[in-house]
């Protein structure tokens, strides 16, 4: 499995760029995105933040297992060691970080923030944000995928949509984004690695076949061609 540098080059600027937001106090970029609310800007990061849920792992894996083994592998690790970490801050090193609603709580300025209605806002544990990990972990595997720059551009897009939503909709401060697309890019670039180590192992390049009307509804068939 050869990993093309090239379809990392837009998430590895996007990242560079954005320190750049750094020199904004906290909480002035949610409050710069908060205020251009419309109806349609509601619905459109609602939905779009719902993407970046854990839950939609299952969509995702009904896709990686039309292909074979080792992107199964890939997708699976990449998605534990995304978890960890995430956990890891949200419970214990960052466990009770207070989150906008909190911080423009004690400023008192509630009353000028709009919010998403239907949307439930947390007030803790902010840092970093799970579903910019998520989002970026998905943008990040479909790249080394696909190997080509263009789908390589519009999957970090959506991955940088999803984390504007999370500060649009007023659950997380800037950094928790940041962090949390460093998180999902670097598990997913430390899964790539770890599985490629495996390149040698019998069921690496065997795939995965859907068959109903056996009674083995999954099996493990062997491929000429590489895909990946």
């Amino acid at each position: 499995m050869k990993i093309k540098h090239k379809v990392l080059l837009p998430f590895m600027v996007v990242l560079l760029l954005s320190t750049c937001l750094f020199s904004f106090s906290k909480g002035d970029i949610v409050l710069a995105i908060n205020k251009i609310h419309t109806s349609f800007l509601d619905r459109f990061f609602a939905g779009i933040s719902s993407i970046g849920n854990t839950m939609s792992i299952f969509l995702f894996l009904a896709i990686v297992l039309r292909y074979k083994l080792k992107f199964l592998y890939f997708f699976v690790l990449a998605f534990l060691i995304e978890s960890a970490i995430v956990i890891l801050c949200k419970n214990f090193i960052f466990d009770g970080h207070p989150r906008p609603y909190l911080l423009f709580e004690a400023k008192g300025i509630l009353s000028k923030i709009n919010f998403v209605e239907g949307v439930r806002v947390h007030k803790r544990d902010s840092f970093p944000s799970g579903h910019t990990a998520y989002a970026f972990l998905i943008a990040t595997f479909f790249a080394l995928k696909i190997k080509k720059i263009l789908p390589a551009i519009g999957l970090c897009l959506f991955a940088i949509l999803v984390g504007i939503s999370r500060m649009y909709l007023f659950q997380h401060f800037f950094i928790d984004v940041f962090g949390g697309a460093m998180v999902g890019f670097s598990s997913a670039y430390l899964a790539i690695v770890l599985v490629k180590k495996s390149r040698k192992k019998s069921w690496y390049n065997k795939k995965i076949r859907f068959n109903p009307t056996r009674k083995n509804w999954f099996e493990l068939t062997s491929e000429i061609h590489e895909v990946f």
